[in-house]
This record gives structure tokens, C-alpha cells and sequence, in this order.
């Protein structure tokens, strides 16, 4: 029987998430086989397809997986899933995504006591929410993973404009704030790699929501290859296709 789960399920997140969708077969009768198709809404309504399976109204449709959907502002999912005859559909379901703004309230007891603004300083690492309410410094690889995921989402805010005023990335302008720099030692050629194809993965999907002009829209990735220049040293070279049809190649140098 066609089955679909999403993992995170809603809940408060900070900043930004990414979910995954997926359908799949149970093995209870009757069975599902073939290619699964997940209809979905982010506007709250309901998801639907005509007679020949096209989406109605607000609805979207992508074959499952949809793996690493980046939601950037609060909404509720809608989803079901199908097979692509449309003999088979499952109930839809739905989740809620509250973001909010990283805050952090705590008692530092080290200041006087009529202090009661100050300033929290990380050096060479990061904060990360890892419960509701507790926070996390993550450093090294960790950080650095962190980053190339991070600055696809969460791009420049205009100076003196507030934070939820956030820029939409060029291509190649948050991935060139990363790439070239030094990375952590033990960073790995496969690590590096699989970093930069998650990243123009999650750019890829969030210029197809912002409608970006077709020359900047990525339409899928053709090649991402990293190589040993030395012990500490990498050199890579990613190609992708935009939507007009046009090639667009970068590569360079990360490490020491």
C-alpha cells in the first residue's frame, strides 16, 4: 500500500529547515510499485490534480524523493502522495513549520550586575539551536558543513536593513563566499565534494521558488569533481545548466 512520510514532521524551527518527502510501498496489499509522485501546497491549501494528474490551483507536483526542501519562512505543508497511473493515493497530510528569528536569553553572572546589554563573541565556530531553547557551539568540519548549507539560505542583508530583509544569491556569490577558503584539517576530498553538491542542490530549489531569470536558474547539475593538488590542498570544478539552456562552469583552489 502507498505510503508517504515527511521527516521533520513541523515543529519550531530557527532561521530556516530542509524536509524530505517520501513515498514508498509498505508491502501490505494492495501493493505499490512503479513511480511515486508527491502533490503538495505550501499555502495552506489543499493539494489537488485533474483527471490526467496535472496540479490545480496553488498545488505543485514532483516525482518522490523530494529530498532537502528548503522552507525559509513559516507555512504549512500539504501533501499526498500518488502513483503515477493515479490508481493509488494516499490521504493528504499536513505540517506546520514555525522559524523563527535566532534569539538567545541567558544570565551571565561574571558581569556586574547593572549590566543588562552584552555581547556573546564565538571565535572560529558557530552557534546551533540542538533543542528547543539550547544552543550549541559547532566547530572544525562540523562548522564548515554548516556553512556551505547556511549561506545559500541566509545570504547578505542590506546594511542597516532589518534581518528578515534577506538578498537573494546570485548564482555562485554564496558558494564563492566558502569555496577558496582554508578548511578545517580532515576535511575530505569526498566530504568537500558531496558540501558543494548539497549546496547547489539547496540553490537550485530555492531560485526555482523565487523565480529567478532563466539564465541564473539552475536546471540540474552536470558534473562536481574535487582532486588532491596537495596533503592539504583541493582543487575543484562544478558544471550546471540553467534553465535557458546556457552552461555555466566555476573551479578553484580550497585549502592551504
Amino acid at each position: 500500500m502507498l505510503t508517504v512520510d515527511i521527516t521533520p514532521a513541523g515543529g519550531i524551527f530557527v532561521e530556516f529547515v530542509r524536509v524530505d518527502i517520501v513515498a514508498s510501498d509498505d508491502g501490505n496489499v494492495p501493493i505499490a510499485s512503479g513511480i511515486f509522485e508527491i502533490v503538495y501546497t505550501t499555502d495552506g491549501t489543499l493539494p489537488e490534480v485533474d483527471v490526467f494528474g496535472n496540479p490545480l490551483g496553488t498545488s505543485k507536483k514532483r516525482r518522490s524523493p523530494i529530498k532537502q526542501f528548503p522552507i525559509k519562512q513559516p507555512l504549512t505543508l500539504k501533501f499526498f502522495a500518488r502513483t503515477l497511473t493515479g490508481s493509488q493515493t494516499t490521504t493528504v497530510q499536513s505540517a506546520f513549520f514555525n522559524l523563527t528569528e535566532l534569539t538567545a536569553v541567558n544570565e551571565i553572572h561574571t558581569v556586574p550586575e547593572d549590566v543588562r546589554n552584552y555581547t556573546v563573541r564565538v571565535d572560529n565556530g558557530d552557534i546551533q539551536k540542538t533543542d528547543n531553547g539550547l544552543y550549541a557551539i559547532v566547530y572544525g568540519i562540523d562548522k564548515t558543513r554548516q556553512d556551505v548549507r547556511e549561506a545559500i539560505l541566509v545570504e547578505n542583508v542590506g546594511q542597516g536593513m532589518p534581518i528578515g530583509n534577506r538578498l537573494l544569491p546570485q548564482f555562485g556569490s554564496a558558494l564563492n563566499r566558502l569555496l577558496g577558503q582554508a578548511l578545517p584539517a580532515g576535511f575530505t576530498r569526498g566530504q568537500i565534494q558531496t558540501s558543494i553538491f548539497e549546496a547547489l542542490t539547496f540553490l537550485t530549489e530555492l531560485q526555482r521558488e523565487e523565480n529567478v531569470p532563466s539564465d541564473e536558474q539552475i536546471r540540474r547539475i552536470l558534473f562536481v569533481n574535487v582532486e588532491n593538488v596537495s596533503p592539504t590542498s583541493y582543487r575543484y570544478h562544478f558544471s550546471v545548466e540553467t534553465v535557458s539552456g546556457r552552461t555555466v562552469s566555476d573551479s578553484g583552489t580550497i585549502g592551504s
